[in-house]
């Protein structure tokens, strides 16, 4: 073989050579691609299964930095989900401007009651129903909730902060303090009351 013939035997070995190193590199990536797609698949159904029953609301990073009490911040926020999705189901049974509707409907279901508001009382009831009425509270969707950092408070056996709770056409302020239990024996672990004025 001359120079020439050996000169153009190598430029072809020469390209074969990298179109496969090419074509090797395009199919990795599309492996990795793959690879890549799948583990963030898994990773939001992780995250989805996580929250289906929970709520989180914004400013969550400042509640771990301050909560130091031995409940679960999980057991708060699925206090959350259960709150939001009983408030349209209280909304439509109970007639706001009705008390004697209001504690019949208190007296027979007082167990869902405290079940998903925290409320064994029928006072802390009454105010409660009171404020969905003074704000206008009809049902409507919840978009977002969030705590005012700058409330947060821990007192004796529980620890409490504001919380905003922002609704699918609801132009009203809606807020609530929710009360956090510290410890693994206060009863009710999270209840909702109304801010008092100061």
């Amino acid at each position: 073989m001359d120079k020439k013939n050996r000169f153009k035997f190598l430029i072809i070995i020469i390209i074969t050579i990298s179109i496969m190193g090419i074509f090797y590199i395009i199919v990795l990536n599309n492996k990795i691609d793959i690879g890549n797609k799948k583990d963030a698949k898994l990773i939001e159904s992780q995250i989805e299964d996580y929250l289906s029953d929970k709520i989180t609301p914004k400013g969550i990073a400042k509640l771990y930095g301050k909560y130091d009490g031995e409940n679960d911040l999980n057991d708060m926020y699925r206090s959350i989900y259960s709150f939001v999705n009983y408030l349209p189901i209280l909304s439509k049974k109970v007639k706001y401007d009705n008390k004697d509707d209001i504690i019949s409907y208190y007296e027979s279901n007082k167990d869902d009651i405290r079940k998903n508001l925290g409320i064994s009382n029928q006072e802390k009831f009454l105010d409660l129903i009171e404020y969905l009425n003074k704000v206008g509270y009809h049902g409507e969707k919840l978009v977002t909730c969030e705590i005012d950092t700058s409330t947060i408070k821990k007192r004796g056996k529980y620890f409490s902060f504001e919380l905003k709770f922002n609704f699918e056409n609801f132009a009203n302020d809606f807020k609530l303090k929710l009360n956090f239990a510290n410890y693994n024996s206060t009863k009710p672990m999270v209840y909702y009351s109304i801010i008092e004025e100061e």
